[in-house]
This record gives structure tokens, sequence and C-alpha cells, in this order.
């Protein structure tokens, strides 16, 4: 997730990405062979909203903090 500008282009995993991803994939089954369903789901259609939900069933609500801040950075902007 923090290395988000680097594996996704337009929103889906590009090679880079795929490529982390499966290796990372395998040792999810391997540790936790319940979410290999939604693993498959994310191969099939590696988009960023399912890569979330995968993320936010292991990391929990720390997921969405952590591509919040990659995406909008250390610093948010109000306006008005």
């Amino acid at each position: 997730m923090e290395g988000y500008w680097v594996y996704f282009s337009n929103g889906v995993l590009n090679s880079d990405g795929r490529r982390l991803f499966e290796t990372i994939a395998r040792m999810i089954v391997y540790e936790k062979p319940w979410y290999k369903g939604l693993v498959n789901r994310v191969r099939h259609d590696p988009c960023l909203e399912n890569v979330l939900r995968l993320a936010e069933e292991i990391l929990g609500e720390e997921a969405y903090e952590i591509i919040e801040a990659v995406i909008e950075g250390p610093y948010r902007w109000r306006y008005g």
C-alpha cells in the first residue's frame, strides 16, 4: 500500500505490482487459507478497490489510513 505510485497505474496493479502481489499472496494463502477466495478476486481483477478490500481484511482500518497518507501526502489541504 505504501508504494501506491510505484505499483499502480490508472488504479490497477501494474506488472511490478502484480509481481509483488503474487509473492505476498502466496504467503497469505499459506498462512491463512481462508483468504484464498479474496486473493483470487484480486488476481482476476487487480483494481485498487479489490486490493484495499484484501488489505482491510488483514490490516483492518489501518489499510485505509495508509493509502490515504500515501495519496494525500504528509499535508492535508483545506479550502476556504
